[in-house]
């Protein structure tokens, strides 16, 4: 079983490198196997070769699926380690990608996590200096065979922490869509679509990331499969190179809707018509901007997890659906953001809602409304008149307003607690 270590994929430092990427590996596997499909297709190394000015590492770390290899360690301590290795090589000083698989996934995102809330500064620099993460099969809400095995005796803490549904992977899960964006992260991911010895490891669910941007590719293949491309044409293999690139010459900062780049601007200021795909659309588009802004980062310094404000509020009851909402609003949103009359409506409804929260059920919260209590004041003040006035548009139904109600929560804009 691996011990904590970085190492080169090539034999030789590559002079003037200016950037770094990192392989992750996931539960019971090694630096090497997991990202080999044979003696000569190791594509780290493919990667090393194929991008010439970036310095290609891989990490291992104890990942044993049963015994106690790993100790006591939960993913928590993993991640204070893997940040003082890094540091302690330098890594942090230039832009930074991570390639992960599996429990890897995870990993790294309590490793971000973790130099952004402890504010040590060469951690900090990490987390700063990262640009894209890549997740294979990563169970972002756990896995249901995880779930089994914990189970049994003998088995690792790295196994038990993965646990379909675990609190902690929850909340792991919320901090990394609320702040991946904000921090300039480009994140992409991929699933398995094939049993391995007869069960899906990771389903498609718990393999989405639920960021805002970030399309969920299936793969031909199983949990094992997924992470070893068989050649340099292979699927995952493409389109890991192309998402390493395309990281490692994006500036960090939140990436804007393609749609709000093409605006012309009339006069002293004034916003024009903006034309998308040779068409003039009329729409007041820095107004728009402005608001896509509003809607798709945290209103106060993040906290909590969705998962964290739902507790507060003694709901809970609640978090599993919640999230499942959230995250299909999120992907609705993004699916919409090019497209000036269907944003610009999602934004009003969002407004809508936010609005009437704010001004008629969080007081009554306060006030100490109970949970039937403020469940009529939705029903009054914000399911019942949005459906008045939009009954007859198809795509606004009960459904839709409690999605933007979890997205909002999970945003900040929306609270359930004092």
């Amino acid at each position: 079983m691996p011990q904590l270590q970085l190492e080169r994929v090539a034999s030789v430092e590559r002079p003037h490198s200016t950037a770094d990427v990192i392989f992750v590996h996931g539960l019971g596997g090694d630096g090497k196997a997991t990202w080999s499909a044979g003696s000569d297709a190791f594509w780290p190394l493919w990667a090393f070769e194929d991008l010439k000015t970036i310095e290609v590492w891989t990490l291992e770390y104890p990942a044993s699926m049963f015994g106690s290899a790993n100790g006591s360690l939960v993913i928590s301590n993993q991640a204070k380690q893997v940040l003082d290795l890094l540091a302690s090589n330098s890594i942090g000083k230039r832009p930074l990608v991570f390639v992960t698989h599996s429990l890897g996934g995870l990993l790294i995102k309590q490793l971000l996590r973790t130099a952004v809330e402890l504010q040590k500064p060469d951690w900090k620099a990490i987390a700063t200096n990262t640009k894209g993460v890549l997740f294979l099969a990563t169970p972002h809400t756990g896995s249901s065979i995880a779930s089994m095995a914990s189970k049994f005796p003998g088995v690792s803490n790295a196994t038990a922490q993965i646990a379909a549904n675990d609190p902690h992977l929850i909340g792991l899960n919320d901090w990394y869509q609320q702040n991946a964006v904000g921090l300039g992260l480009l994140t992409h991911a991929y699933c398995e679509t094939k049993a391995y010895q007869g069960q899906i490891i990771v389903d498609k669910a718990s393999a989405n990331p639920g960021v805002l941007g970030c399309v969920t590719v299936e793969v031909d293949g199983h949990h094992l499969e997924i992470c070893k491309p068989a050649s340099r044409q292979s699927p995952v293999y493409v389109g890991a190179r192309k998402f390493i690139s395309d990281a490692l010459s994006t500036p960090l900062s939140p990436p804007s809707p393609p749609l709000f780049v093409k605006a012309h601007q009339n006069g002293a200021g004034n916003p024009g018509p903006i034309e998308v795909d040779g068409i003039e659309v009329d729409v007041n588009i820095a107004a728009l901007a402005d608001e896509f802004a509003n809607y798709t980062t945290s209103k106060d310094e993040p906290r909590l997890g969705l998962a964290e404000k739902l507790r507060l509020g003694g709901r809970t009851h609640e978090i599993g659906r919640a999230i499942r909402l959230k995250e299909e609003f999120a992907k609705s949103f993004t699916r919409n953001q090019l497209q000036a009359s269907a944003m610009r409506h999602y934004i009003n409804l969002l407004a809508e809602v936010d609005s009437k929260f704010n001004a008629h059920v969080y007081p009554a919260i306060v006030d100490g409304a109970s949970l039937a209590e403020t469940a009529v004041l939705i029903k009054t003040w914000i399911s019942d008149p949005i459906l008045s006035v939009h009954q007859h548009d198809a795509l606004v139904n009960h459904i839709v307003i409690d999605r933007m109600i979890y997205y909002l929560t999970g945003i900040c804009h929306i609270r359930w607690a004092p």
